[in-house]
């Protein structure tokens, strides 16, 4: 009984007021060119601002584009101001070169932004260690532990593994051997 009334009252409907609607008429439903344009601006000005605070994240001088001062939490703020601009298509925009431009723009920080995620989760014992160096720690006489013998007790489940010596030992400076000249530090990475 319900349905059959609803049904009425929206023909009864079409035929005095053109449609049954609950939403806006077509003409209110239109993007305003001018707001569109605003919004437009005000998006491609945060673009901008996002995109040279990911270019200020990265150390020129740095190989491996390990970023210096950077955390997941910054990465996450990257994320989260990608997702909070407008998901406008600027259909009414008349500069459509300006708005092709800008949306390659957006995919390219996109991209940035998961490049610097995936470096910054996805550190191997050899970036560890390019980086200690690069922070101007000693690092001496570096060797990948690949053998169950490089690893003696310890489990063998390590993504990747190196071992370098971080001093001099005194009881071998004098040797020719460079596995017993150092006192050694080992850096492994692993799956979790």
């Amino acid at each position: 009984m319900k349905k059959t009334t609803a049904l009425l009252i929206c023909l009864i409907g079409s035929l005095f007021l053109g449609g049954c609607t609950n939403s806006k008429t077509t003409n209110e439903a239109k993007t305003n060119p001018d707001e569109t344009q605003a919004t437009f601006e005000k998006t491609n000005t945060e673009l901008n601002s996002l995109e040279k605070n990911i270019n200020d994240s990265y150390i020129d001088d740095t190989k491996e584009s390990i970023k210096k001062d950077l955390s997941l939490k910054k990465i996450t703020e990257f994320e989260q101001q990608l997702k909070n601009l407008p998901q406008d298509d600027f259909s009414s925009i008349d500069d459509k070169e300006k708005v092709t431009a800008y949306n390659t723009r957006k995919k390219e920080v996109t991209d940035s932004v998961s490049a610097l995620k995936d470096k910054f989760t996805n550190f191997s014992a050899k970036d560890i260690i390019t980086r200690f160096q690069t922070e101007g720690l000693a690092v001496h006489y570096v060797q990948e532990m690949k053998k169950p013998q490089d690893f003696g007790a310890a489990p063998t489940y390590a993504e990747s593994a190196y071992i370098f010596g971080v001093e001099e030992d005194p009881l071998y400076a004098n040797s020719n051997d460079n596995t017993d000249k150092y006192k050694n530090a080992r850096v492994m990475t692993f799956e979790n």
